[in-house]
């Protein structure tokens, strides 16, 4: 569960009719297809958007969209990977842990560099003067 900026809770537990309802959009029964949501925030807003079968209280996606920022959706991601992981083989769960911890890693390490290379100064590059 987590909460959007008005406060609501949201539920991202799934089932396999959901699995089959959605499978257009993502495979929520690909553990790879899951936590690459987190490169495409479009695709991972409707994901939690459909989850939350937010059509039923006639919120329209973009009224759903309205309630989220950085980090509902953050917050919302991560509740999808633990709906994944209790949706996966209770003898799977400590390997897909440490997978999706392995990947979060490498990820969070290649920000920290991509930041770092745009904090150091370009090489070659002479101001101009505009007088």
């Amino acid at each position: 569960m987590y909460s959007d900026l008005s406060g609501i809770e949201w539920n991202t537990d799934y089932t396999f009719g959901m699995v089959l309802a959605h499978a257009e959009l993502v495979d929520l029964s690909d553990q790879m297809a899951v936590i690459g949501l987190a490169a495409d925030k479009r695709k991972l807003l409707r994901v939690l958007w459909l989850l939350a079968d937010c059509g039923a209280f006639d919120l329209d996606f973009m009224d759903f969209a309205c309630v989220m920022n950085e980090h509902t959706l953050k917050a919302g991601y991560d509740s999808l990977l633990e709906s994944m992981i209790n949706f996966s083989h209770a003898g799977d769960r400590p390997a897909i842990r440490a997978m999706i911890a392995t990947i979060q890693n490498e990820v969070e390490t290649i920000q920290a560099k991509q930041m770092e290379d745009l904090s150091k100064p370009s090489v070659g590059v002479m101001p101009v003067s505009l007088d």
